[in-house]
């Protein structure tokens, strides 16, 4: 009965054991499926903020693609502007040159309505004379 005894006792330390190994694989068990779930957490974590980078990465793109097209924009309206002004002296240095032009025409014209003038006084000189010398021709 002893014997029996020893044996059950056995079977019970043994059963308890046995129990209490199963009770610690069971909590480590929880502390890595809790581990688990923190890396796992972590990692979407992660993801979220990786995504975030690559939004604002993209959207500071486009604001410098933005600043580089006003940039370009201001550029060509510039050009546009510098040629504008460029036509627009050169349509005055034309009409300058016209203007100049005109005035050495208009000087020319002038020396020769005066040297017409002095022809015709000369002229009318002599006429004068002429008509002097056929009334002396006349009294004699």
């Amino acid at each position: 009965a002893a014997v029996a005894a020893a044996a059950a006792r056995a079977k019970a330390d043994e059963d308890t054991r046995v129990k209490a190994e199963a009770a610690a694989a069971a909590v480590e068990a929880a502390k890595a499926q809790e581990l688990a779930a923190a890396e796992a957490a972590r990692i979407k974590e992660a993801d979220i903020l990786r995504k975030r980078q690559e939004e604002a990465a993209t959207e500071a793109a486009a604001a410098l693609a933005k600043q580089q097209q006003a940039a370009t924009d201001a550029a060509v309206a510039a050009a546009a502007e510098k040629f504008r002004l460029a036509e627009k002296f050169r349509a005055a240095r034309a009409a300058s040159n016209a203007a100049a032009a005109a005035a050495v025409d208009k000087g020319r014209l002038a020396k020769e309505a005066l040297a017409a003038a002095a022809v015709v006084a000369a002229g009318t000189e002599a006429a004068a004379t002429a008509t002097a010398a056929a009334a002396a021709a006349t009294e004699a």
